[in-house]
Formats: C-alpha cells, structure tokens, sequence
C-alpha cells in the first residue's frame, strides 16, 4: 500500500506540475524511478513500526480525550493540514512561475550568447581576414621591398659602370688629347726642323749655284735651271 501510493503520488505530482519530487533511476528494481525495492521495504518496515507500535499509543491517547474537544482539535487540525496543503500549492505554483522565468531566462541569455557567439565569431573571422589579408599584403610589401632593393642594387651598378666608363672615357680622350698634343708637336717641330733644314739646304744650293754659275746636271738640267730661275726671282 504505501509503495503504491508513492508511486501515485509521484506521478500525480509529475503530471500537474512538471518536475520530478524523488527519483530512484539509480537504485536498483526501480519503477520508472518513482518506488524502488529498496525503499519498498524501508516502508513496509516503518508501516509495521507505525501499526504496531505507535498507532495504539496514539489511540489509546485520542480515546481519552472527550467528544467535544476531539472534534475540536480535528477541526483544528484539519484546518492546519487544509492551511499547510493550500501554502504549499501557492509556493509550488511561485515556484514553477520562478522555474518558468528561470527556463525563459536562461533561453534569452542563450540566444543572447548564441547571438553575441555568432558577432566574436564573425568578428574574429573578419579579423582573422584582416589579418590574413594584412599579412598578404605586407608579404607583397615585403616582396615588392626585396624587387626594389634588387632594382636599386642593379640600377646602382649600372651607374657605376656607366661612371666607370665615363671616367675611362674622359681618361682615354685625355691620353689622347695628350698624345694628339705630344703628336702636334712633334710634327710642328719636324715642321719647323724641316723648315730649317730646307732653308738651310737652299742656302747651301744657292750658295753652290752662286759659286758654281755655270754648273750643269747631265739628268737633271731642266731642274737646275727650274732653280736658279725661283732664285732669280726671290
């Protein structure tokens, strides 16, 4: 009998108000956890106790308390037990309304965070991106900054070999300049020592002429007289 009521009493109480009071899963030879064996016989034990023991005390108790104040005190008691099953339902029903504020709560603060989880998500995802994208970038940059120091580097050598070579060039235009200077006067003082020599030699030849008038060549006469005729005429 009370392995059956506790396992109405349960149920009832699970239907009406949507929560389980007790729960014996995890004993063994349970009921959809609402009685086990185990406190089956705890109950059986403590009927027993009550029926044989404590019931005929509290009997032989109540049979020596007059008519009118029985009823009295049952009224009153009566009224305690309506009182107490009454405050009991009304903290119940608060409860389940608390339980239910708690549920929706909780729901909000869930989507709240589900909300607020797919924002970071999608936040770290746009700066993963970002960064992604910066880093890429900055891998160009880097990229582009090595082409340029190449660049620079070979540009650099160039200019110094086109320095280089101007350097080389002016040099030898110089060396040049200096062995066409050297070469000019060389050749102005041949000049003028072939000058002199000429001079000299025509000197010498109008001397001979003047000395020897009647000098003639066997080969060349026609020159001779060439001569003395430019002589004559000087």
């Amino acid at each position: 009998l009370t392995s059956a009521l506790e396992f109405l009493t349960g149920w009832v109480l699970e239907k009406l108000f949507h929560a389980k009071w007790w729960d014996y899963s995890d004993n063994k030879f349970n009921i959809k956890g609402y009685v086990c064996l185990e406190f089956s016989l705890v109950w059986g034990l403590a009927a027993t106790f009550i029926v044989r023991i404590i019931h005929p005390l509290i009997a032989g108790l109540i049979t020596s308390i007059p008519a009118l104040a029985g009823h009295l005190l049952l009224y009153m008691f009566l009224a305690a037990i309506l009182a107490d099953l009454a405050a009991t339902l009304v903290a119940i029903r608060h409860l389940q309304q608390r339980l239910q504020l708690l549920m929706s709560l909780a729901q909000e603060i869930h989507a709240t965070s589900d909300r607020l989880g797919d924002s970071i998500s999608d936040t770290v995802l746009n700066i993963k991106e970002y960064a992604e994208d910066v880093t890429d970038r900055y891998g160009e940059l880097a990229a582009m900054k090595l082409q340029h120091r190449a660049e620079e580097k070979k540009l650099l050598e160039k200019h110094q070999e086109e320095e280089r070579q101007l350097w080389a060039s002016i040099r030898e235009r110089g060396q040049a300049r200096q062995a066409e200077e050297r070469n000019s006067e060389r050749l102005h003082l041949e000049l003028l020592e072939n000058q002199y020599r000429m001079k000299l030699a025509e000197k010498r030849k109008n001397r001979i002429l003047t000395a020897f008038p009647g000098w003639r060549s066997r080969y060349y006469q026609e020159a001779v007289d060439r001569i003395r005729e430019l002589s004559r005429q000087k």
